[in-house]
C-alpha cells in the first residue's frame, strides 16, 4: 500500500500537471489523516526531487480542540523539518461581519490565508488533501443544489495555484497509508455532526448509495472527468463567441443574428460569462434562462434585467450585456492642446491633438476635426442633458441631442453615458458619432483643427 500509494500521488501529479512550473509549494495542514498522509508523500517526493515544502494551519477559533490540532501541527513540522505557519482567524465573528454561514465563510478564509502566505513566501502552489471520496461528496452536494454540467466536474485537479495531488486516493486508502507507516493525526470530532450538509452527506446519503454501488466514489470519478471533457469543450466555444464580441468594460456588445443561432449549451455560457464579465458575480440559472429566452424568442429594442446589477438589452439588431450605472454629472474640459479622456460607463477613450489646418483632409481621415479656435474657448465634454438641441453640420436645421442619438440608432442605456461636447453655449459634437455641429465646421478661414479619435477604453478600473 505505501509503495502504491505513493505512484498513484505523482502519477497524479505528473499527468495533470500540478508542479510542472517547479517553485515551491505550501501544504495545507488541518492534522487530519488527508492532510497528514499527503505531508508524508511531499516528503517522500522531496527525498527524490528536493522540492521546496513549506505548510500552514489555520486555527479557525470554533472548537474548544483547535488549540490541540494548532500544537499537533507544529510538532508534526517540526518532525519533518517543514516550516510552518500558522493563522488564528474568528471565523464565527468573520462570519457575522461578512453576513456568511460558517462552512462558507471559513472555507473563504482559509483560501485568503494560503494566498498571502504563498505570496509572502514566493510560493507557486498550494496543496489541499481532497480524495476521491470529497470529490463524490462534492458532486453530489452540486446536484443536490442544481450545478450545471460545470459543478459536476466536481473537484477539480487544479483551480490557479490550488492543487489536489491525493484527488485520485480514496480514504479508505488514505487511512491504510496511515496505519501502514505508523502516521498519527489529529480527529475533528464535529466531523461526526450530521447538522453539518456535507456530514450528512458523507455519513448518510453516501451509505446509502453504496448499498447500491460499492463502488460509487469510483464511478463518480469517471463521470467527473466526463462532465469535465465536455464542459472544457463547450466551455473553449463560449470563449470563442467571446472573443468576437465587443468587450467595452461596462458592457459588451455581439450581434443579434450570432447569437441566435448558437446551440442552447454554448449560448447559455455565453450569457453567464457576459454577466459574470460585467457584474463581477456569476449569474444565476433563472438569469441565464431570461437571457437566453430574450434572445431566442424577443423581437425589436428591449431591456431584460438579469442579476447582481446586469442587465442586456436589444438595440438596432445587436445585444448587449451591461452593467447598470446610475447616471451621474460629469465635466471634463479640453484645458491641453492634446490628451485622452476616458469615459468607463460609455467604454470609450477619446484622443484628441490640435494641429496646423491642411486643406488635403486624407491626411485626417479616420478623425473627427473641427475649427479649434471656434471651439476653444471653454470647450469640455458633459453628458447629455434635457433640453439640449445639436445643429448637425450638413444637415436641415436643429434637432434634439436625444432624437439625433435615436436616428443613429445609439442604444437606450449609451445615451446617457456618452459625453457631448460643448464650446460657446452650444453642442457641438454628439459623441461618437463623426459629425460635428456647423458651428464648429472648418472653413477657409481655419488656421488650426483639433482632432478627435474615439476608441474602447478598456477595462473599468474603478468599478
Amino acid at each position: 500500500m505505501k509503495d502504491k500509494l505513493f505512484d498513484v500521488f505523482r502519477n497524479t501529479i505528473k499527468t495533470h500537471g500540478l508542479l510542472d512550473d517547479g517553485g515551491g509549494v505550501l501544504i495545507a495542514l488541518s492534522g487530519g489523516s488527508d492532510s497528514v498522509v499527503m505531508l508524508h508523500l511531499f516528503s517522500r517526493l522531496r527525498e527524490e526531487s528536493g522540492i521546496r515544502l513549506e505548510a500552514a494551519h489555520i486555527n479557525h477559533m470554533i472548537r474548544k480542540t483547535a488549540g490541540r490540532d494548532e500544537d499537533f501541527c507544529a510538532a508534526l513540522c517540526e518532525k519533518y523539518d517543514i516550516p510552518l505557519h500558522i493563522r488564528r482567524i474568528d471565523v464565527p465573528a468573520l462570519s457575522k461581519e461578512r453576513g456568511m454561514g460558517l462552512e462558507e465563510c471559513g472555507r473563504e478564509a482559509r483560501y485568503e490565508a494560503f494566498s498571502e502566505i504563498m505570496k509572502a513566501r514566493g510560493l507557486n502552489a498550494c496543496a489541499t488533501a481532497h480524495n476521491r471520496d470529497d470529490n463524490a461528496e462534492t458532486m453530489i452536494l452540486n446536484f443536490i443544489r442544481g450545478a450545471s454540467g460545470r459543478g459536476l466536474r466536481g473537484i477539480p485537479y487544479r483551480r490557479g495555484d490550488i492543487i489536489r495531488p491525493i484527488l485520485d486516493i480514496k480514504k479508505s486508502e488514505v487511512t491504510a497509508y496511515a496505519e501502514e507507516c505508523g502516521l498519527s493525526f489529529v480527529t475533528d470530532e464535529t466531523n461526526a455532526d450530521t447538522a453539518y450538509t456535507r456530514n450528512f452527506v458523507r455519513h448518510e446519503l453516501i451509505p446509502m448509495i453504496e448499498r447500491v454501488n460499492p463502488s460509487f466514489s469510483d464511478t463518480a470519478a469517471r463521470n467527473a472527468a466526463l462532465f469535465a471533457r465536455d464542459e472544457a469543450f463547450l466551455r473553449a466555444e463560449a470563449e470563442r463567441v467571446m472573443k468576437r464580441g465587443e468587450d467595452r468594460g461596462a458592457y459588451i456588445v455581439f450581434g443579434r443574428d450570432e447569437l441566435s443561432r448558437l446551440p442552447e449549451a454554448v449560448l447559455s455560457r455565453v450569457c453567464a460569462l457576459s454577466c459574470a464579465r460585467v457584474s463581477g458575480s456569476e449569474p444565476d440559472f433563472t438569469a441565464v434562462s431570461r437571457a437566453m429566452a430574450a434572445v431566442y424568442e424577443k423581437e425589436g429594442n428591449f431591456t431584460e434585467t438579469l442579476s447582481h446589477g446586469a442587465c442586456l438589452e436589444s438595440a438596432y439588431g445587436k445585444i448587449y450585456f451591461l452593467k447598470e450605472i446610475k447616471p451621474e454629472s460629469f465635466t471634463a474640459p479640453l484645458d491641453k492642446t492634446e490628451g485622452e479622456l476616458y469615459f468607463y460607463g460609455a467604454g470609450i477613450k477619446i484622443s484628441y491633438s490640435v494641429e496646423n489646418y491642411a486643406h488635403n483632409l486624407k491626411k485626417f481621415n479616420g478623425f473627427l476635426y473641427m475649427d479649434y479656435d471656434i471651439i476653444s474657448s471653454e470647450a469640455f465634454f458633459t453628458e447629455r442633458r434635457e433640453g439640449d438641441v445639436f445643429y448637425p453640420y450638413g444637415g436641415a436645421g436643429k434637432r434634439s441631442v436625444k432624437r439625433f442619438m435615436q436616428d443613429e440608432k445609439i442604444p437606450a442605456f449609451l445615451r446617457a453615458r456618452l459625453p457631448v461636447l460643448r464650446a460657446g453655449g452650444e453642442v457641438v459634437w454628439v459623441c461618437p458619432v463623426m459629425r460635428p455641429a456647423r458651428a464648429a465646421a472648418v472653413t477657409d478661414k481655419t488656421k488650426r483643427v483639433i482632432l478627435f479619435k474615439v476608441s474602447p477604453a478598456g477595462k473599468n478600473q474603478h468599478g
